[in-house]
């Protein structure tokens, strides 16, 4: 149960809730994390463009392969809360099962390029 009960997505301000439907892409879901922060809603709307500006799939790096990355650092840093969201968005965006296994294994792994292996050492 949380210190702090997430507000119901049907109450915020419509601004706030069409923002923070770009979570239901790669989450099927808003978070919880961003219910709470609606208490203040010019943080959930931030932190809502941060996350958007990171995520969104433009550019050269993948949906995929930033929710690995997203993965990787939660696992590293011990936020299973994190660990959760970013391993469902990589399913969401692609991930096979077999690459999600070894990512653990990545430096001797054929499942993931040169420019993977970097960005997950970076990563950890």
């Amino acid at each position: 149960m949380p210190l702090v009960t997430p507000k119901n997505e049907s109450i915020l301000p419509e601004d706030l809730q069409s923002k923070i439907q770009f979570f239901k892409g790669p989450l099927g879901v808003v978070p919880n994390s961003i219910l709470t922060m609606a208490y203040h809603p010019n943080i959930a709307k931030a932190f809502t463009a941060l996350n958007v500006a990171v995520m969104e799939c433009h550019g050269e790096v993948s949906g995929e392969l930033k929710r690995l990355i997203g993965y990787m650092t939660s696992a590293t840093s011990g936020c299973k809360y994190c660990q959760a969201h970013s391993a469902l968005g990589s399913k969401r965006f692609g991930t096979t099962d077999e690459r999600f296994s070894e990512i653990w294994n990545f430096r001797d792994s054929d499942k993931f390029s040169e420019a993977e292996k970097a960005a997950f050492e970076f990563a950890i």
